[in-house]
């Protein structure tokens, strides 16, 4: 039965999906919050007229997050799209199979246009790591956590697990903050090998693989039809100091929320 996959998801009311194969939330039709109709038409267009994203179809996303997160997407101008409070507070519900019982998966239809990401807003329960691993595939394309192209802004507010975390508005605004350097703890976007934003502090950090042998529990990997995360895959985390260990320990020292991106282009 399908419908436990839905479980922990709470989606924002602009937001209008259908339960794909069990596991998996297809966004069927969308709107930002205070869309207008003519908001409304610019997202048929990207999301239905544009060639590139018709060609390459949705992004499939496979991920988990320790312990908290929720997905948007946007069209080189604003964030416009919302998923919001997927929560994980267990161990099984972060890193067991199946897909949906520990990682979530989601069919994304991210454009494929100039300035326009993907973001993972995640947020944690301050008590031992915090940290993001997945897959992304489009048109046969696989992009995994830890591969060029991401990129982190800590934003420094603590959200307790039983909460859906920063609300859409929150992050459309923290992420104006993170491009403009300001009113946040790594004070902009930062890479793997350093600051994106001029200034910026900290690091984004690529860690264990999906290997079981670090801090972080082996995550469902690919099962015999693909579903699941592969070994490949690299947990990613922002921190401010040397990065080793990512331990909280009910201090916020990691600055959660985290904000991830990765341009479309990219996917």
């Amino acid at each position: 039965m399908c419908a436990p996959c839905l479980r922990g998801r709470s989606l924002a009311i602009a937001l209008v999906a259908t339960l794909g194969s069990c596991g998996r939330i297809d966004f069927v039709a969308n709107d930002r919050n205070d869309a207008t109709s003519a908001d409304a038409q610019l997202d048929a267009q990207l999301l239905d007229a544009n060639g590139d994203a018709a060609q390459l179809g949705p992004v499939i996303a496979t991920l988990t997050v320790d312990n908290a997160f929720s997905v948007m997407w946007d069209d080189g101008a604003s964030a416009r799209m919302f998923m919001e409070g997927n929560i994980s507070p267990t161990i099984s519900e972060i890193f067991d199979c199946p897909v949906g019982l520990g990682p979530a998966e989601f069919s994304i239809p991210v454009p494929v246009l100039p300035n326009a990401y993907l973001y993972i807003a995640a947020w944690a329960d301050a008590s031992t790591q915090a940290g993001f691993l997945g897959k992304f595939v489009r048109a046969g394309k696989t992009t995994l956590t830890g591969d060029a192209g991401w990129e982190v802004c800590a934003i420094g507010e603590f959200y307790a697990l039983s909460t859906t975390g920063p609300s859409a508005a929150r992050i459309f605004t923290a992420i104006e903050d993170c491009n403009r350097g300001i009113n946040s703890a790594s004070q902009g976007w930062l890479n793997a090998a350093g600051p994106v934003t001029p200034g910026a502090q900290g690091r984004l950090y690529v860690g264990d693989r999906n290997d079981g042998s670090g801090i972080w529990n082996l995550t469902c990997q690919n099962d015999a039809t693909g579903r699941g995360i592969p070994e490949a895959a690299r947990w990613i985390w922002w921190d401010p100091d040397d990065g080793i260990p990512p331990y909280d320990n009910g201090l916020n020292r990691t600055k959660a929320f985290h904000l991830y991106r990765i341009a479309s282009t990219a996917l």
